[in-house]
């Protein structure tokens, strides 16, 4: 490597780099008791030192990150709000706590550059909100580093000729010979070496860098995602929508929607339930008595049965009593309700409200901690982080400093045409009485790049200058029974849009897992030398497959297909045989082929089984085993308590086969 007399030893480019492209996803509401991450690194490169310079050792007392959330406002008639939303700082590096930078890289000797990476963890407060860019109003969020750099002062040099050279550019007068006495003469440096000299050697100097404006954006969802792929559970909200006292609607309406509903979600069903309005005046005794029937009892009865108008204590002819002492008969009721208007038309309509503020809201400034420092267009102090805007020197008209607030409407999830969406009821409509009657409407969710007409809506925002808020109408037109005027009705209520966050994890094959930090390096941070680690191959697929079962025994008994019997149907009590039939076996063995028969003894020529005796007892020490081989006899396993002679006397038992009842 050549030095450089011209090359600024100390200039820094500073940079940061968010992770996650720098995408914070923020769950739930506006909350003051949450904070959330947002990591990254700080990427400093600075120029390698010469070889000669390779005893000098740079550091940078003061490296910090301030980050800060902003939001502005500005019309066209030149009017322009600033306003600071949150700022904070975190310290990398300070005097104290210097960070010592090499002199060159280590990696790659040659290069004429060095770069270090510094990882941060910023913390955000939860009530931040999202990141929006519209025509009137900005939410922005965004990070700048600033560094200081220096010479080390104490520095061990590597060769005497390193240090002649810095004390010779760092000096102010050079030794070019000697005088008669010996003693080196000086001179005064000339403009010539004042200029070729390298200024950046001087101890006493120190740079100042700072990174260029690093945006970084804020996502607010409304509900997460399982990680099994099914969708969180959404909870449904019932509207009752009702009118006025002095309106003429002749209807009420309830609606059941979710309490959010996802932008970039499948279509929604929502649940439409309508029915006559109550009107005062007309009681329910003075309506006809042919809106309710009652059918006849299923099947004949004995007894005459009554009507509901008799009250339980009342009585029929030819019987005494109470209503209630008579068995009850099946009855099925048919309950018809009366039609009194007939819906000709249902239309479901959504209205995206925009509210603009050329003020802070005062409920959002109340409700969170703002803080005091905050900019104007009118002075120097305080100004943002970010770059200077446009719209601070005003419009065409000059600068407007008069409040403004102001209300836009649009029409959302419209058709092709660019109309709400209607529903149409053939044959005279349908018809409504006094029960509810049950409406499923899909409202429907059109992608984002399929959406030639924009009419999808945006996510609820509440913002210092802008909120979003949506309204679901449902518009519907009647018309009453004898009449051929119609009447159109329109019920609001709100209803809520946003977005779900995705945590599904990959479909794909896993990956085979990284080494373990504790694995590469020591609890000091130093790296593990001698342990070489093994280069990292392409990702393999772990397989999922379940191990081999191990082969069985053939030995091992098979279970019977029949259920198992009980103890009664094997020995009942009533049942006795004669005792020379009973084999001289001990109470705490059993015989091998009582439950299982043995190859050696084939159904043909197995004598029918004798019913068990009344005193014999059921054997539970020993287990059996039928293998269908020649040594199906002598897999059982003896009990401990049998002995030899009690062996003997069983291998001279002749085998029978008992059969289950």
């Amino acid at each position: 490597m050549v030095f450089q007399t011209h090359q600024n030893y100390l200039s820094a480019t500073v940079e940061a780099e968010f992770e996650n492209n720098g995408r914070v996803d923020m769950i739930g509401g506006a909350n003051t008791s949450t904070s959330y991450s947002v990591p990254g690194h700080i990427i400093i490169t600075l120029p390698a030192l010469p070889p000669v310079l390779r005893g000098r050792a740079r550091v940078v007392e003061q490296l910090k990150i301030v980050m800060e959330g902003k939001s502005e406002f500005w019309d066209d008639q030149g009017r322009y709000t600033p306003m600071r939303l949150y700022t904070t700082t975190l310290v990398l590096a300070s005097k104290e706590k210097p960070l010592i930078v090499p002199s060159h890289d280590l990696s790659d000797p040659n290069s004429s550059s060095i770069r270090l990476a510094v990882a941060f963890d910023l913390r955000l407060p939860g009530w931040l909100p999202p990141s929006h860019d519209s025509d009137l109003t900005t939410v922005a969020y965004g990070a700048r580093v600033d560094t200081c750099s220096r010479w080390k002062e104490t520095s061990n040099l590597e060769s005497g000729s390193a240090l002649s050279l810095a004390e010779m550019l760092d000096s102010e007068y050079s030794t070019t010979g000697s005088t008669s006495n010996g003693s080196p003469k000086s001179r005064r440096k000339s403009s010539f070496d004042s200029i070729f000299s390298n200024q950046s050697l001087n101890l006493e100097l120190l740079h100042r860098s700072s990174s260029k404006y690093t945006p970084f954006t804020i996502h607010r969802h409304c509900f997460p995602t399982s990680i099994t792929g099914q969708p969180a559970r959404i909870v449904d909200r019932q509207y009752l929508l009702f009118a006025d006292a002095d309106s003429k609607s002749p209807v009420e309406c309830v609606l059941l929607i979710p309490e959010w509903v996802d932008i970039n979600g499948e279509e929604r069903s929502l649940k439409v339930k309508l029915k006559v309005r109550h009107r005062p005046g007309v009681a329910a005794a003075q309506r006809p008595e042919a809106s309710r029937r009652i059918s006849a009892p299923v099947g004949p009865s004995p007894t005459p049965t009554t009507g509901l108008s008799e009250g339980p204590n009342s009585t029929t002819p030819g019987r005494a009593g109470p209503l209630e002492s008579v068995p009850m008969e099946r009855q099925t009721k048919v309950i018809t309700d009366e039609i009194f208007v007939n819906m000709l038309e249902l239309g479901m309509e959504i209205d995206e409200v925009e509210r603009f503020s050329s003020t802070p809201f005062a409920s959002f400034a109340s409700a969170f901690p703002i803080p005091d420092n905050q900019p104007s267009r009118h002075s120097a102090e305080n100004q943002l982080l970010s770059p200077r805007s446009a719209y601070v020197d005003g419009g065409l008209f000059g600068r407007n400093d008069s409040s403004f607030k102001g209300i836009r409407t649009r029409g959302c999830l419209l058709t092709d045409t660019g109309e709400q969406r209607t529903f149409q009821f053939a044959d005279g409509g349908l018809g409504l009485g006094d029960r509810w009657r049950t409406i499923n409407v899909l409202l429907p969710m059109p992608e984002e790049l399929a959406d030639n007409n924009n009419t999808r809506p945006q996510v609820e925002i509440d913002g210092p200058f802008l909120k979003i808020k949506h309204l679901l109408k449902v518009r519907m037109v009647c018309q009453s029974i004898g009449s051929s005027e119609s009447t159109a009705v329109t019920f609001s209520t709100p209803i809520r849009f946003g977005t779900s966050v995705r945590t599904m994890p990959t479909t794909g094959p896993k990956m085979a897992p990284l080494p373990a930090y504790i694995q590469l390096f020591h609890e000091n941070g130093d790296p593990r030398p001698g342990e070489p680690v093994p280069a990292y191959s392409a990702p393999v697929a772990l397989s999922t497959a379940s191990p081999p079962r191990p082969q069985t025994a053939s030995t091992n008994v098979s279970p019977p297909l029949s259920p198992v019997p009980t103890y009664e149907s094997l020995f009942p009590e009533s049942y006795t045989t004669p005792s020379s039939s009973r084999s001289p076996s001990p109470s705490t063995s059993s015989t091998i082929s009582n439950d299982y028969p043995s190859e050696q003894s084939s159904p043909a020529n197995t004598p029918p089984s004798s019913p068990p005796m009344e005193d014999e007892s059921m054997d539970i020490d020993s287990v059996t085993s039928d293998s269908g081989g020649e040594q199906g006899s002598q897999d059982s396993i003896r009990p401990a308590s049998m002995s030899m002679e009690s062996l003997r006397k069983i291998v001279r038992t002749p085998r029978r086969s008992r059969g289950i009842a």
